[in-house]
């Protein structure tokens, strides 16, 4: 009696989807269609050929690629919300750009009422810091007033 290779049973197709999760809900669908077309391919030489390191291969070069959609759909939709705001409503529009990219003096502001005891200089340092990617350590010597 032969027994069928893992990748030709119902099984070996949902391992394919659970591992097509590392490409996201576009994986899920490709990665055993990517499986099946691997096996058609590979019928006669199965004795000589490796099937999971083929579709691991693919799976490493196509997973990133099966993000592009989703990313570029999460782009574009937050981009026509905000033109759709920005048309219909100024005001919350500006509301949007003050929450998500806050003008210093905001900053500062927000600063002041997380650490009210701490010196002007030391809170324009953490901004600074904060942005530069640096460490909030070369701040310490404002840290008092």
């Amino acid at each position: 009696m032969t027994e069928t290779p893992l990748s030709h049973t119902k099984k070996g197709k949902f391992l394919a989807a659970a591992g097509g999760l590392v490409g996201g809900p576009l994986g899920v669908i490709v990665s055993p269609i990517i499986l099946m077309i691997v096996n058609y391919y590979t019928r006669t030489k199965a004795s000589t050929f490796k099937r999971f390191t083929v579709w691991a291969l693919l799976g490493v070069l196509l997973a990133p690629l099966c993000w592009f959609p989703v990313v570029a759909a999460f782009v574009v939709g937050t981009a026509l919300y905000v033109d759709h705001v920005e048309r219909t409503d100024p005001a919350k529009a500006k509301m949007i750009q003050d929450e998500w990219f806050p003008s210093d003096e905001i900053r500062m502001q927000r600063m002041r009422e997380n650490y009210p005891k701490e010196s002007d200089k030391w809170m324009k340092c953490m901004i600074v810091e904060r942005d530069s990617g640096g460490s909030a350590d070369n701040c310490n010597a404002y840290k008092f007033k």
